[in-house]
C-alpha cells in the first residue's frame, strides 16, 4: 500500500501521549471454548474431557473458486473487463481498462460505454464483460441458470452458457434463461450496448434449482427470510463451529481506511480481488452483512480480521453491527490484520507496520510494539462496544508458530487486551529434506517426511501453551491457545518435486496423517483448530494444494482431508481411535543421550533507535529435558562489545522442562554515522550436549545516524525494434547517493501506444541496489517485425521502495520503427478486385463478397476468408482484406465475405444462433464460388477456407463441426480461433489445418489451440500449430515467429497443401 509521512493522521485517529498502554484492568469475563462439553461415551452422563473445537477458513470470493458460495453467482463474478471493438476492422481487443476504463457507479454498475480513437485514428467502441466459474474444470452444476437485469441495452452470454430464451417480465425486468454445460471457460456475460440515460444494471445470475429449491428472483438484502448462500455450500461448512473470514475480507491487501470504504451489501458483487484497478479500486472483500448472515445460517462463530489501516470509527461501527446482529449464543473472534511477521509478497500489513517504525512520532518503537499497540487499540474498541457482554467476543493475539519470541513480544505490547493466543501450526517436510528432493522424489517419501513433521507442529503449540499459561497466571483468567490456520504446507514453489507434493496432498494416506495431527494437537491442549482451507482449484501449483474440497459436490469418499477434519469437528475422531500397540517388556535403561544444540535468529535485526534488540534462540533436541542445560558460545562480528552493544556472558542456560533459551543483543545508541554492524554468536563445545548442524547465527545492528534516504530515478530509453525475434531496451535506474544498506524498488511495464504481447513483452520485477551501488538497468524485450508503422511507446513504473524513496516514478520507452515503407508490388502481380458482389440473400439481408483475381490465366487455387468481430460486429476488408491482397498477389483467387451478425437475426438472438448463421453463410459462399468457378477462374477442387477470430471459428465449424458445409474445403486457416468443446468432431480424412495462436490470448484462450491440435493429430489430420509467445488476441500479420511473418506462414501452408 502506498505510504506517506502523513498517512498516520489519515489512517488512524490521533494517539494519546503514552506509546504503550498499561496492563488492562481485569474484567469479569468468561470465554468458553468453541466446543461444548461432551458426555462420557460410555453413557455414565459424566462430563468427558473438553475436546479441541474445529473451524474452517473460507477462501477469497473470486470467479475462479470452485465454491458455490452464492445462489446468485453474479455475486462472485469478476470485476468488469473492458473490451473494445474496432469499428473499421471489426476486431475486438480484450481488456483495455487500463487506458480506457468503463464508467461505473458506487455499487459497481456500468453507467455508460464510450467510443474513443486509437493510435491509428480508428473509432473504438467499448463493451464490458465479466466471468463466473472461470477455469475450474467444469466443477459447477449444469442446468438452466436465470439471468435478470434492468435498464436498456444489449447483453449477450457465451462460453459455457447459451441463452435459450430471453425477453422482459411483466414487471419490465430483462431476463435470459441460460442453458449451461460446465466446462473450463465458465459463464461469460457481456454488455454490448447500454443507454446512458437508462443503463443496464443490477445483474443477477441464479443457479439451477437444487433438491427442489428454486433461487430465481431472490434479491437478497439484510433481513431477508431466505439465505443468499447456496445450500450445498452451507451443508459442507455446517460441521465447523467457527468460520474465519480472513481471505473473504481480503485482509492481506485491504485498502479500507474508513467506514465508507467497506463493501456494501447492495453492491452488484461481493468480490473485490486485490484492488488497485479501475473496476475494483479497493480491496475490501465481502460485506459485513453477508458474513454475519452466514455465521447465523450455520450457527457458527465468525472470526473477523480488522483491516490494518482502518480508523477507529470503522472498527467501532463494525463491532456494533456484530453485537446487534450476530444471533444470541454466538461469539465473535477478532484479530488485528493477519501475519504481521510475514514479509512475503502480498502481505501488505507487515510493510505498513515497518513504515510506521520510521515515523518520527514512533521513534524507539519496534515492529512488534507497534503491532501490539495497533492490535490493542482495536481490541479495546471491541471491549468497549461489548461492555457487559464480554463473553460474546474472543480477542486474539496472533503470533508466529515457529517463533514464540515474536508472539511474546506482541502479547507484551497488547498488555492483556486479549483472550487467546493464536498461531498457525502447519506441518511439512523440512528445508533440509526439500533440498534433497528431485524430480524423482516419490509420493511415498513425501508422505513419510510429512508424517514425521507433525511432531514439530505439535511442539509449537506446546511452546505457546506455556506462554498462555504465564499470561493466565498474570491476568487471573484463562488464556486460550488457538490455531488461526493449520494443516499441511506442501507448497512446491515451482520445484522439480512440485507434482509429488500435489499427489501426496491428495493421497488417501494424507487423511490418516491429518487424523494423527489433529489428535496430537488436541492432546497438546489446543482449544480451537481452524483449518486452512475449505475450497480451492485442484492442481500442482507453486503455493500448494491445501483445499479440503476441489468441487462443492465432491464425493466425500475422495475428500480424505475434509473427512478427517469433519471427524474432529463432530467428535467421531475422539471415539474411533486405533487400538494401541502392545507395550513390550521393559528394556534396560539406556545410557543418557546428549542433547543436540542448534542456534537460530528469531529477530536478526537490531537497531540503535530505541535499543531495538536482536535475538538468538538456542534450542536443544534429544537428551533429557528434565534438567537445565548450560550452553557455551563465542562472540564475534564487526560490532564491538561495550561500544555497539552490551557485552555478553558467553553462556546461556536452557531451563529444565524447556527446549529453548534466548540471547538478547542490546544495542548502545551513539551519534556516529556508521554502517550496520554484526554480532555473530557460535555455539561452543560443552558438557551434556553435542553441536548441531546450525551452530552459528548473526544479528545486524542498524545505525539510526544514517543520512537521508537516497532517491531512485529512471531515465527514458529507446531501441530500434528489428525485424525478427526480440531486442532488449534498457532503462537505467540511478540512486541519488550511495547507501550502506540494500535499496529495493519494484517495477512494471504499462502500455503506451505500444501493445504488450504484440510490440513488447509485458514484464515486472524488483531491482536491488547492493550497498554502495548507484546504477542498475531494467531490460524490456521489444518484439521485432517487418511492418512499417510509426514509432511506439511503453511505460515503466516504479513502486514500493525499500531503503530509499522514488524520485522519478515513470519513464517512457520508445520503440523506433526501422522498417522501410512498403514498395508497391509489380504491376504484373496486381490483382483485379471486384467489390460488393452479392452471393446470397437470407431473411432480407443481402450477403456480399469482394473477389480478388490474380494476374494471369487460371484456374487458380482459391481461398474464402471470413472476418472476425465476435459475431456481433466487423466487416470484410481490414485484416482479411490485407490477407486477400497478399494471397492474390501470390497467385490465389480470394473471396472476402460478409455474413449475418447477431444484430441481423432480430431482437433476442443469441450468440450461438449468430455462430450457426455465420457457418451457414460460409456454406452459401462456398456454393456460390463453386457454381461460378469458371467465370472466377477458380479450380473448384482446390478451395481453402479461413479467417481471424470469429471468422476462424466459423471456418473450423463449417469444416470439422457436426454440421458441415456441402462443399468440402481442402484446407483451413485458423488465426486465433477455436472450436469451444467441439474438437472431438474432427475425424480421420479431414483436411489439413494451420493454427496460429498467442499464448497470452484472453479472448480465445491458447488452450483452445492446444485442444484442437491434439484432437486433429489424434485423428491423423495434417496439423500445423504456430505458437506466438506472449501475444494476445489478434497479433498483426507482420508478427514474426521462427523467422517468418504470420502472413508468410499462411502462404507457406497454402503453397504446400493447395498447389
Amino acid at each position: 500500500m502506498p505510504f506517506t509521512s502523513n498517512s498516520w493522521n489519515a489512517n488512524r485517529s490521533p494517539r494519546g501521549k503514552a506509546r504503550l498502554p498499561r496492563l488492562e484492568a481485569l474484567e469479569a469475563r468468561e470465554v468458553p471454548s468453541a466446543s461444548a462439553l461432551a458426555t462420557d461415551p460410555a453413557g455414565s452422563g459424566a462430563p468427558a474431557a473438553r475436546r479441541m473445537a474445529v473451524g474452517m477458513n473460507i477462501e477469497n470470493i473470486v470467479d475462479w473458486s470452485p465454491a458455490w458460495t452464492f445462489t446468485d453467482v453474479f455475486q462472485a463474478s469478476r470485476g468488469w473487463i473492458t473490451h473494445a471493438v474496432n469499428t473499421a476492422t471489426g476486431q475486438t481487443t480484450w481488456d483495455v481498462g487500463a487506458t480506457n476504463p468503463v464508467r461505473v457507479d458506487a455499487n459497481g454498475n456500468v453507467t455508460r460505454l464510450e467510443t474513443f480513437t486509437n493510435a491509428a485514428g480508428q473509432t473504438m467502441r467499448q463493451m464490458a464483460g465479466t466471468l463466473m466459474f472461470r477455469e475450474i474444470g467444469g466443477a459447477y452444476p449444469a442446468g438452466t441458470y436465470r439471468a435478470e437485469w434492468t435498464g436498456t441495452g444489449r447483453v449477450s452470454f457465451g462460453m459455457d452458457a447459451r441463452a435459450v430464451s430471453s425477453g422482459r417480465t411483466a414487471a419490465g425486468v430483462n431476463f435470459a434463461d441460460l442453458a449451461v454445460t460446465p466446462g473450463n471457460g465458465g459463464i461469460y456475460l457481456r454488455i454490448e450496448e447500454t443507454s446512458p440515460s437508462d443503463p443496464v444494471r443490477d445483474f443477477h445470475v441464479w443457479m439451477p434449482d437444487w433438491q427442489g429449491q428454486s433461487f430465481a428472483g431472490q434479491r437478497w438484502q439484510p433481513g431477508a427470510s431466505f439465505s443468499p448462500f447456496h445450500p450445498l455450500f452451507r451443508e459442507r461448512l455446517e460441521p465447523f463451529g467457527v468460520v474465519r473470514f480472513m481471505q473473504a475480507q481480503e485482509t492481506n491487501t485491504s485498502d479500507i481506511r474508513t467506514w465508507a470504504d467497506r463493501r456494501d451489501a447492495s453492491d452488484i458483487r461481493q468480490s473485490s480481488g486485490i484492488g488497485g484497478s479501475w473496476s475494483e479500486p479497493l480491496a475490501n472483500g465481502m460485506s459485513l452483512e453477508h458474513m454475519v448472515r452466514l455465521a447465523n445460517d450455520l450457527d457458527a462463530d465468525p472470526w473477523f480480521n480488522m483491516p490494518h489501516m482502518a480508523d477507529d470509527t470503522f472498527v467501532r461501527n463494525f463491532a456494533t453491527y456484530v453485537r446487534d446482529n450476530l444471533e444470541p449464543g454466538r461469539k465473535a473472534y477478532v484479530e488485528w490484520s493477519n501475519e504481521i511477521w510475514n514479509f512475503a509478497y502480498g502481505f501488505e500489513a507487515s510493510q505498513w507496520v515497518a513504515a510506521q517504525t520510521r515515523l518520527p512520532e514512533n521513534s524507539g518503537l519496534t515492529h512488534w510494539q507497534i503491532t501490539g499497540r495497533e492490535a490493542k487499540r482495536d481490541m479495546d474498541i471491541w471491549s468497549d462496544v461489548f461492555t457487559g457482554q464480554a463473553g460474546r467476543i474472543v480477542r486474539v493475539a496472533a503470533g508466529q508458530s515457529v517463533n514464540d519470541w515474536v508472539t511474546a513480544r506482541i502479547a507484551d505490547a497488547m498488555q492483556g487486551s486479549f483472550d487467546a493466543i493464536a498461531i498457525a501450526p502447519y506441518f511439512s517436510p523440512s528445508g533440509a529434506q526439500r533440498a534433497s528432493y528431485t524430480s524423482a522424489t516419490t509420493v511415498d517419501q513425501v508422505l513419510a517426511d510429512t508424517a514425521a513433521s507433525v511432531g514439530g507442529a505439535v511442539r509449537t503449540v506446546e511452546n505457546h501453551q506455556r506462554l498462555a499459561d504465564a499470561w493466565a497466571a498474570r491476568l487471573g483468567r484463562d488464556i486460550q491457545v488457538l490455531a488461526y490456520e493449520g494443516g499441511h504446507h506442501l507448497d512446491g514453489g515451482n520445484s522439480p518435486y512440485q507434482n509429488a507434493f500435489y499427489q501426496a496432498a491428495n493421497d488417501q494416506r494424507m487423511g490418516e496423517i491429518y487424523r494423527d495431527y489433529l489428535r496430537r494437537l488436541d492432546a497438546a491442549g489446543l482449544d480451537l483448530y481452524v483449518d486452512y482451507t475449505f475450497t480451492g482449484r485442484e492442481g500442482a501449483t507453486a503455493w500448494g494444494d491445501m483445499a479440503k474440497l476441489h468441487r462443492m459436490d465432491q464425493p466425500l469418499t475422495t475428500a480424505y482431508q475434509y473427512s478427517a477434519v469433519v471427524a474432529a469437528a463432530d467428535g467421531s475422531l475422539w471415539t474411533n481411535i486405533p487400538a494401541p500397540t502392545p507395550t513390550p517388556a521393559p528394556a534396560p535403561a539406556p545410557v543418557p543421550t546428549p542433547s543436540t544444540v542448534t542456534i537460530s535468529t528469531p529477530d536478526a535485526a537490531a537497531a540503535e533507535a530505541g535499543a531495538d534488540r536482536g535475538v538468538f534462540r538456542v534450542t536443544r533436541e534429544g537428551g533429557s529435558m528434565a534438567v537445565p542445560l548450560v550452553v557455551a558460545y563465542t562472540v564475534s562480528g564487526s560490532a564491538t562489545a561495550g561500544q555497539d552493544y552490551t557485552a555478553l556472558s558467553g553462556t546461556v542456560t536452557i531451563p529444565a522442562g524447556q527446549a529453548s533459551a534466548y540471547i538478547e543483543i542490546l544495542p548502545i545508541d551513539d551519534i556516529l554515522v556508521e554502517p550496520s554492524e554484526s554480532v555473530v554468536v557460535t555455539v561452543a563445545a560443552g558438557t551434556g550436549y553435542t553441536i548441531g548442524a546450525i551452530a552459528r547465527g548473526e544479528v545486524v545492528i542498524a545505525s539510526d545516524d544514517l543520512p537521508a534516504l537516497p532517491s531512485v530515478s529512471m531515465a527514458a530509453a529507446s531501441v530500434a525494434e528489428g525485424n525478427t525475434g526480440a531486442v532488449r531496451m534498457f532503462f537505467t535506474l540511478t540512486l541519488s547517493a550511495r547507501s550502506t544498506v540494500p535499496v529495493k524498488v519494484r517495477w512494471a511495464t504499462e502500455n503506451g501506444t505500444a501493445t504488450a504481447g504484440v510490440d513488447y513483452v509485458a514484464s515486472s520485477g524488483e531491482v536491488t541496489f547492493a550497498a554502495g551501488e548507484t546504477s542498475k538497468t531494467i531490460p524490456v524485450y521489444v518484439l521485432g517485425d517487418s511492418v512499417f508503422e510509426p514509432n511506439e511507446t511503453l511505460l515503466v513504473r516504479l513502486s514500493n521502495p525499500r531503503g530509499g524513496v522514488i524520485g522519478t516514478a515513470t519513464a517512457t520507452g520508445t520503440i523506433i520503427n526501422d522498417d522501410a515503407a512498403p514498395t508497391p508490388p509489380p504491376a504484373a502481380n496486381t490483382p483485379t478486385i471486384i467489390r460488393n458482389i452479392p452471393y446470397a440473400e437470407v431473411g432480407g439481408t443481402r450477403l456480399m463478397l469482394d473477389a480478388y483475381r490474380p494476374a494471369g490465366a487460371g484456374p487458380f487455387p482459391a481461398v474464402v476468408l471470413v472476418h472476425g468481430g465476435g459475431f456481433t460486429s466487423g466487416s470484410r476488408g481490414g485484416m482479411t482484406g490485407e490477407m486477400a491482397r497478399a494471397l492474390s498477389e501470390a497467385g490465389y483467387a480470394v473471396f472476402d465475405i460478409s455474413y449475418r451478425l447477431q444484430r441481423d437475426l432480430g431482437p433476442g438472438a443469441t450468440l450461438e444462433q449468430a455462430m450457426a448463421a455465420a457457418r451457414q453463410d460460409l456454406g452459401r459462399a462456398l456454393d456460390h464460388v463453386v457454381a461460378r468457378a469458371a467465370s472466377y477462374g477458380v479450380n473448384p477442387a482446390r478451395i481453402a477456407v479461413g479467417g481471424t477470430s470469429a471468422g476462424a471459428i466459423t471456418s473450423l465449424l463449417a469444416t470439422y463441426g457436426p454440421e458441415r458445409s456441402a462443399v468440402r474445403p481442402r484446407a483451413v486457416i485458423n488465426l486465433w480461433g477455436g472450436m469451444f468443446g467441439q474438437e472431438s468432431a474432427v475425424r480421420q480424412g479431414d483436411p489439413p489445418v494451420l493454427i496460429v495462436h498467442g499464448t497470452a490470448d484472453r479472448t480465445v484462450p491458447y488452450s483452445q489451440a492446444e485442444a484442437l491440435a491434439s484432437s486433429a493429430r489424434r485423428a491423423g489430420v495434417d496439423t500445423t500449430l504456430v505458437t506466438v509467445q506472449g501475444a494476445g488476441h489478434t497479433p498483426g500479420l507482420g508478427t514474426v515467429v521462427a523467422g517468418r511473418t504470420i502472413m508468410q506462414t499462411v502462404r507457406d501452408f497454402l503453397d504446400r497443401v493447395l498447389r
